[in-house]
């Protein structure tokens, strides 16, 4: 792994440790960090943030990323962690109509906003020094790895533990944000090439 990408990963974990400081951290943390399941969710959602900076930052350079699908292992993970919560779901009996029913907490989609505005703006000036080629799938990773480590964050914030919340007021901000941060990344990353 590269020194930018450990230098990256170094600074966000420090962020994301502190963020999770100042917001407090669930008070069943030391209990629930123990299960298999919350355990497993993080661990995964890490895995997403690793896989996903460095997938960033070989694209940043070009004919450093050594396979086309080091892109697709962050989403592999992703889909792992989004069968885990299914699996959850299923366990809990809930519908999905219950889960469109599920109200949204706009502090957890503020939290993992404000968790991943720093490392993404780090990444994305990073990146910006290389010469990324495929931009879209550039900033669609590094948003994602910025997304995935403030999600471990809030998991370890927020004391709602079903998983319809998990689903209506983690995972739909984060799909929200990685696309918002794939296009509107692509374009600065663009802007910033050409000026």
């Amino acid at each position: 792994m590269g020194a930018r990408v450990r230098r990256w990963l170094a600074a966000t974990t420090a962020a994301t440790v502190a963020g999770v400081g100042v917001i407090g951290a669930r008070g069943d943390l030391p209990a629930r960090i123990r299960e298999a399941a919350f355990a497993g969710e993080a661990a995964l959602m890490l895995s997403t943030g690793v896989l996903a900076a460095a997938a960033a930052f070989a694209l940043s350079v070009p004919g450093a990323e050594r396979t086309r699908y080091q892109r697709l292992l962050p989403l592999a993970a992703v889909v792992g962690w989004t069968g885990m919560v299914a699996g959850r779901l299923a366990r809990e009996g809930a519908s999905w109509a219950a889960v469109a029913a599920e109200p949204w907490h706009l502090a957890c989609g503020a939290q993992i906003l404000a968790l991943s505005l720093l490392p993404a703006i780090g990444a994305f000036f990073m990146i910006r020094r290389a010469a990324p080629l495929q931009l879209g799938w550039t900033a669609f990773v590094a948003s994602l790895a910025a997304l995935a480590f403030a999600a471990v964050g809030v998991q370890l914030v927020c004391p709602i533990d079903p998983a319809s919340h998990t689903v209506v007021s983690h995972a739909v901000p984060m799909a929200v944000l990685a696309a918002i941060g794939a296009v509107a990344g692509a374009r600065w990353l663009a802007n910033a090439g050409s000026g």
